[in-house]
């Protein structure tokens, strides 16, 4: 019969302690080489840029006075569908134009992106949504604020279905996107910045 002796049972809890460390210094190795790009710097800021003229432009073509009657929801989701094509096809080379922090968290989580820069792309995207928010702000009268394109549920609409709501058509864009940006795709679905906007206003649409 065989003894086992404690040192035999401690081998391979070391060999697993030891790749685990290899592993996760091999990642921060990674990320800390990311930052050190000078073109993570510019993507970023891209990625604020991006958002801040998105939520300039989206807040603003919802904007009225009180004496005017409000814009409709077609035009309000065709503006921003097709401005987010716009904002896509200027800032893709840069950053790849995320403009959302659920698609940025979509393309770290498949490996296209480092987690860092996930991280610092959602936070420039949450400063350029403020931002944006603020120069609307600044350059309108107060009689053309009303709600300030602030979305909330319909009447009758509960929480619970409004966030369901919103994890469908958020489910719907990462789906679309990444069907889009697929690097084993043979054929071609023209234009993505496009493709993206169209998703957007559909989004817009059904919420």
């Amino acid at each position: 019969m065989t003894k086992k002796f404690a040192g035999d049972r401690q081998k391979p809890l070391d060999y697993k302690k030891n790749y685990i460390a290899r592993r996760w210094k091999i990642f921060l190795m990674r990320e800390i080489e990311d930052v050190r790009q000078p073109t993570f710097w510019q993507a970023a800021i891209a990625e604020f840029l991006g958002v801040t003229l998105l939520v300039c432009f989206a807040v603003a073509s919802g904007m009225s006075d009180k004496d005017s009657p409000p814009n409709g929801l077609l035009f309000a989701c065709i503006s921003s569908g097709f401005f987010i094509a716009i904002i896509i096809g200027s800032l893709v080379h840069v950053s790849g134009a995320h403009v959302n922090p659920a698609v940025s968290l979509a393309f770290a989580i498949i490996g296209e992106i480092s987690w860092i820069r996930c991280i610092f792309y959602s936070l420039t995207q949450i400063l350029g949504s403020v931002a944006g928010a603020a120069i609307i702000r600044i350059v309108t009268p107060s009689n053309m604020h009303r709600n300030f394109g602030v979305l909330t549920p319909g009447p009758g609409v509960s929480d619970l279905q409004a966030m369901l709501m919103e994890m469908l058509i958020t489910f719907v864009l990462i789906f679309g996107i990444l069907a889009a940006v697929d690097k084993g795709r043979k054929d071609s679905i023209g234009s993505v910045p496009l493709h993206v906007g169209l998703i957007v206003s559909v989004n817009l649409f059904a919420a």
